[in-house]
């Protein structure tokens, strides 16, 4: 079991992953704005979890929801969970004829430094079947045991701390 700082961690994880695989897939789909530093992506998911809080107790201004939506943008939050997220940047991806960045595992793998997947080893295989399956939650009418055998993939996969930004 995961601990919450562990989590919070693999969060981050999660986003600088996105980051990268928006970066190389490039055109409308890259970032627009610099890569965010472990303390800076921290002061943006208290912000976050402080205007989601609000929006759940008391209600919030128009321009609170646009801030939400803009640091969910900019932290890439939910990106690899959600079906919605998934399926918009992979219909860009296709409409942009680039989806050799990461439709095989040893694409997905070049977003990885050398001493990343030095430090992976054997579990970059893992690591490929996690991030695919979170691919395939964008799979339009997926029947809902598909999906729930999707999210036990995803779930039961470990992935450890391992990119450079975090060593």
């Amino acid at each position: 079991m995961e601990r919450p700082v562990e989590q919070l961690l693999l969060e981050y994880q999660d986003y600088i992953l996105a980051y990268r695989l928006k970066r190389q897939v490039g055109g409308k789909l890259s970032p627009k704005n610099p890569k965010l530093t472990l303390p800076e992506y921290a002061r943006m998911r208290l912000r976050r979890m402080e205007l989601a809080r609000k929006l759940v107790s008391t209600g919030m201004q128009a321009e609170e929801f646009s801030e939400l939506d803009d640091l969910t943008d900019q932290m890439n939050y939910g990106f690899w969970y959600n079906p919605r997220y998934v399926s918009e940047f992979l219909h860009a991806v296709l409409f942009a004829g680039r989806d050799d960045t990461f439709v095989e595992e040893q694409g997905f793998l070049r977003l990885l430094s050398p001493t990343e997947l030095q430090r992976l080893g054997t579990g970059t295989h893992d690591l490929y079947r996690k991030y695919s399956a979170c691919f395939r939650l964008a799979t339009p009418g997926v029947d809902p045991v598909v999906l729930e055998r999707i999210y036990e993939i995803i779930e039961k996969s470990h992935v450890p701390l391992f990119i450079d930004e975090l060593q």
